[in-house]
């Protein structure tokens, strides 16, 4: 039995494998595919093609509607700022460990010192006395882990 996800894969092989979500347009939830890939120091994906993606409606390529990468390029140029703004935290640092800190609430830690906090919930949390405001992320800087 499982009570919730921890991301040892990425753990195991942070800081010496480039690793990335599953195509951030093809998921349910784009901002938990987001909030996800900032939890575990995942690159992001997309899935496009050149075309409106009109071209591909009511074909057996039906699964691809939203990968007209018009339609994206916006969001994913504001993800990918966000993603590079934390790789220049991190680094090339490996995973040290991973808590839930609160219901919700998710501390990664970076052997170069560089916290990661994500809040899946929809209410604010706070952490020793870091506000991580709902549905959001804060990067903190602490000593490194030795």
């Amino acid at each position: 039995i499982e009570d919730r996800s921890v991301p040892f894969y990425q753990m195991a092989i942070s800081g010496l494998i480039d690793y990335s979500t599953p195509p951030v347009n093809m998921q349910d939830n784009i901002e938990d595919t987001f909030l996800k890939a900032v939890e575990t120091g995942s690159a992001l994906q997309f899935t496009w093609f050149f075309r409106d993606s009109d071209v591909v409606k009511e074909t057996n390529m039906n699964h691809l509607f939203g990968a007209g990468f018009r339609s994206w390029l916006t969001v994913a140029s504001e993800y990918y700022a966000d993603i590079a703004a934390l790789f220049e935290r991190t680094g090339r640092a490996s995973i040290y460990s991973h808590e839930e800190i609160a219901p919700d609430v998710y501390r990664t830690l970076y052997t170069n010192g560089t916290n990661v906090f994500v809040n899946y919930g929809e209410k604010d949390a706070v952490f020793e006395g870091i506000r991580i405001a709902a549905r959001d992320y804060v990067v903190y800087n602490r000593a490194p882990v030795r």
